[in-house]
C-alpha cells in the first residue's frame, strides 16, 4: 500500500517531476557519452517528406537542447509545486495583506516581484522557492554546452611505401664499358642527380626536403648506406703533409698561403697520400684534383679470380692552415732569420690535419612530418665493412655472385645466373656518393696577390662554423685593405660584429654533412626503388596523423549544472513537502482553489461594491485589506496589523465582514 503522506497530488507531483527530471539527465548524459568521440554526421534529413533538410549534427544538437530544456521544464514545475504549498501555509497561517499575498503567488510569474523587499520580510522561504524558479534556466543553458565539436588528431598505422634509397639501381654510377671478346666495365663518375642532391645537401648543411606519404605522418626506417668516419692523422703524417705544402709554396714562389687543403689519396702508400704531385717534367707541384681514391683500377677483374690485390677504403684529407696571410704583397719566401724557407714556415705552422674514411654503416632514421614540416633524426649504429674504390668488372655477366672460394655460381641451362654480385653493385652507388661529396670539399682556399683563390665550395658549407676552420670568418679583418675597418669619416654604417668563437669540432661536422647528404637521397625519385625489381625494400610501417571534427564531451559540466538544479530542486521539494504536511491537504492557484476558501476568509475591512469588478491594478484599499484564514494564529498579529482593527475577540473569535454578510471564523 501507497504511504498516507505521499498520495496527495502536490505531493505525487513533486516527487514524480523531480525523478523524472533525473531520468531526463540521465538520459542526456548517455546520449552525449554516445556521442563522445565520433564525427559529425553531415547527412541530410527531408523534414516530413518536404524539401526541407536537417543534417545529422543540426538533430544531435536538436536532441540536447530538446533534453536540455525537458529537464528544466520538470524540475520548473516540481519547484513550482513546491513554492505554491509554502505560500498556502504562510498565509493560511499569518494574517497577511492582500498585496503580499498577491506578490508571494506572482513572484514565480512576476520578475518584479522578486525585487519587492516586503515580501522578502514576509517569507524569506516562499521567496528563495521563487528565485529558484527563475534561476532553473540556468542549467538548460549550460547542459547543452558540455557537448562540443573539436579538431582531433586520429593515429592510423598502416603500410605503406616510403621515400628509400636504393643502391642496386644503376642510376648513381656512370660506367664505362670497352668491349672485346670479354667486355670490359669500370666506374667513371657520379651521375647528375647524385651530384646535385649530395651538393645541395652539403652546402644547406641540413637534409633536403622529402615528400612523405602524408603531411602529417611518422616512420622509422633502417637501412645499410655509406658513412664516413673522420679522425686526425699520425703526427708523421702531418710532419710529411707540412713538408709536402712547404715544398710547394716555395717551388711557386710563396705566391699562395694556404688555410685549407682537401684531397683524395692515390693509395696507401705516404708518397700518395700527400696534397702536392710533383711533376718532374715541369718541375712544379700541383694539388691533387681526383675526387675520389684511393684509385683501385684493376685491383680485381671477374674474369681473374686469381688476382689477390686487396683494394683500399675510400677516403679524404682535409688540412686547415690558420697562420694563412692576408697580405702577400711581393712574393718571397726568405726571411733573414730563417732563410729561403722562413716566411713559408710561419704560414704552415699550425697544421692540422684529418682523414675521413667510407664505411658501410647501419642507419635508423625517425621520420616525422608535422603540416608538411619534416623532422628527420637519423642514428649510424655502426659499421659492417669499410667501402673500397669500385673495381672494374668483365664479363658477359659482370655483376654474376660468387662462392666463398672465388668459383662463380651456376647458370641456368638457358644461360641465366641464378644470383648476382649486389655487394659490387652497392660498392658503384657508394662510389658515386663518395665523389659527389669529395667534389665539394676537394680543392683549395689560398691568399694570393691577387686575393682569395678559392677551388673549391667549402666555404659554402657549415665547416666555415667549426673551430678549426672559423679562423676564415674574420680573415680579413686585420688588413688596413679591407672595407670593414674604415673609419667613421668614411663610412657611418654600422654591421654585426662576426662570431670570432667557434666550438663545434670540424670533424664532427664533416660526418654529419655526410649522413645528411645520404639521407637527402631519397629526394630524388631517380634514386628510389624500382618495386618491380627483385630487390626492392618491403613496405614501411607509417603512422598517419589526421584531423578530424569529433565530438567532445565534458561530463563535469553537464552534471555540474544538472547537478546543482536537481540539489535545490529537492531542497524545494523537501520544503513543499513538509508545507503540504503541515496544511493538511494539497492547494493550487486553480481558481476553483480561491473559490472554495473565499468564504472562510476574514478581512479587515469590508469590500466596496465597486472593487468586486476585479480590474488590474488591484485599488490600493484592496491591496491593504489583511486576510486570515479560519485556525490563523491569534498571537502572530503583527502590531501593525492590530492597527488596522484586526485582533482576535473572544476565545480566538475573529469578527470581520465579507460584502455585507458577517462572518465569524473560529479556531
Amino acid at each position: 500500500m501507497v504511504p498516507q503522506w505521499i498520495i496527495p497530488r502536490s505531493r505525487r507531483t513533486m516527487l514524480g517531476m523531480t525523478l523524472i527530471a533525473i531520468l531526463l539527465a540521465v538520459g542526456h548524459h548517455l546520449f552525449y557519452r554516445d556521442l563522445m568521440g565520433k564525427e559529425p554526421p553531415d547527412s541530410k534529413h527531408p523534414v516530413w517528406g518536404s524539401s526541407i533538410h536537417l543534417t545529422g549534427q543540426q538533430i544531435n544538437l536538436s536532441v540536447g537542447t530538446l533534453l536540455a530544456f525537458l529537464v528544466k521544464a520538470f524540475l520548473g514545475l516540481a519547484v513550482s509545486t513546491a513554492h505554491e504549498q509554502h505560500v498556502w501555509g504562510v498565509i493560511k497561517t499569518y494574517p497577511t495583506e492582500v498585496a503580499s499575498i498577491d506578490g508571494l503567488f506572482s513572484a514565480k510569474s512576476s520578475v518584479f516581484s522578486m525585487f519587492t523587499p516586503n515580501l522578502w520580510r514576509k517569507s524569506l522561504i516562499s521567496m528563495l522557492l521563487a528565485l529558484i524558479f527563475w534561476l532553473l534556466p540556468i542549467a538548460s543553458f549550460i547542459a547543452p554546452a558540455s557537448l562540443t565539436v573539436h579538431q582531433m588528431a586520429i593515429l592510423d598505422t598502416q603500410t605503406q611505401r616510403v621515400p628509400k634509397i636504393d643502391f642496386t639501381s644503376m642510376n648513381f654510377a656512370n660506367a664505362q664499358s670497352m668491349q672485346g671478346q670479354s667486355p670490359w666495365h669500370f666506374y667513371d663518375s657520379p651521375q647528375f642527380d647524385v651530384q646535385r642532391v649530395v651538393t645541395a645537401s652539403a652546402t644547406a648543411s641540413q637534409i633536403l626536403p622529402i615528400s612523405p606519404p602524408s603531411a602529417n605522418s611518422s616512420w622509422l626506417l633502417g637501412f645499410n648506406a655509406p658513412a664516413l668516419s673522420c679522425q686526425t692523422v699520425s703526427d708523421s703524417l702531418v710532419e710529411e703533409v707540412r713538408t709536402n705544402i712547404l715544398d710547394a709554396m716555395v717551388a711557386e714562389g710563396c705566391t699562395h698561403s694556404y688555410g685549407y687543403l682537401s684531397w683524395v689519396p692515390a693509395s696507401q702508400r705516404s708518397n700518395a697520400s700527400l696534397p702536392f704531385e710533383y711533376d718532374s717534367v715541369k718541375r712544379s707541384y700541383n694539388l691533387r684534383s681526383a675526387m675520389l681514391g684511393p684509385n683501385n683500377t684493376n685491383a680485381y677483374r671477374a674474369y681473374d679470380p686469381d688476382f689477390t690485390l686487396v683494394p683500399e677504403t675510400l677516403s679524404l684529407f682535409v688540412a686547415a692552415l690558420p697562420n694563412i696571410i692576408d697580405n702577400i704583397g711581393t712574393p718571397s719566401c726568405d726571411t733573414e732569420e730563417k732563410g729561403d724557407r722562413g716566411r713559408a714556415i710561419a704560414q704552415v705552422d699550425g697544421l692540422t690535419v684529418a682523414q675521413c674514411f667510407l664505411y658501410n654503416a647501419s642507419y635508423v632514421v625517425n621520420f616525422d612530418y608535422v603540416d608538411g614540416v619534416q623532422s628527420i633524426t637519423p642514428v649510424v649504429n655502426g659499421s659492417y665493412n669499410d667501402v673500397s674504390g669500385p673495381v672494374d668488372v668483365a664479363g658477359a655477366v659482370p655483376f654474376l655472385a660468387q662462392f666463398p672460394n672465388g668459383t662463380y655460381v651456376p647458370l641456368t641451362a638457358d644461360g641465366t645466373p641464378t644470383s648476382f654480385n649486389t655487394t659490387l653493385v652497392e660498392t658503384y652507388s657508394f662510389a658515386a656518393v663518395m665523389e659527389s661529396f669529395g667534389s665539394v670539399l676537394v680543392g683549395s682556399i689560398s691568399s694570393t696577390p691577387m686575393g682569395l683563390d678559392t677551388t673549391c665550395d667549402m666555404a659554402s658549407t657549415e665547416l666555415l662554423k667549426t673551430r678549426q676552420l672559423g679562423f676564415f670568418n674574420t680573415f680579413y679583418l686585420d688588413t688596413s685593405y679591407s672595407l670593414e675597418n674604415l673609419e667613421p669619416y668614411q663610412w657611418n654604417g654600422l654591421s654585426i660584429s662576426k662570431p670570432v668563437n667557434f666550438t663545434t669540432d670540424w670533424l664532427e661536422t664533416v660526418e654529419k654533412m655526410f649522413q645528411n647528404a645520404t639521407i637527402s637521397l631519397m629526394e630524388s625519385n631517380l634514386l628510389r626503388p624500382n618495386y618491380s625489381s627483385p630487390y626492392a625494400p618491403p613496405d614501411t610501417l607509417v603512422t598517419v596523423m589526421s584531423y578530424r571534427n569529433t565530438y567532445v564531451y565534458s561530463v563535469w559540466i553537464l552534471w555540474a549544472s544538472y547537478g546543482t538544479a536537481i540539489g535545490v530542486t529537492i531542497v524545494a521539494v523537501s520544503l513543499g513537502i513538509l508545507s503540504a504536511i503541515r496544511n493538511g491537504a494539497s492547494y493550487t492557484t486553480k481558481f476553483s482553489t480561491v473559490l472554495r476558501v473565499a468564504p472562510t476568509l476574514s478581512l479587515s475591512s469590508p469590500m466596496r461594491e465597486q472593487d468586486l469588478k476585479g480590474e488590474d491594478p488591484a485599488p490600493e484599499t484592496i491591496s491593504r485589506i489583511i486576510v486570515a484564514f479560519p485556525n490563523w494564529k491569534p498571537d502572530s498579529v503583527p502590531i501593525s496589523y492590530e492597527a488596522e482593527g484586526m485582533t482576535p475577540t473572544g476565545a480566538g473569535l475573529l469578527t470581520n465582514t465579507w460584502g455585507e454578510q458577517e462572518f465569524g471564523v473560529k479556531e
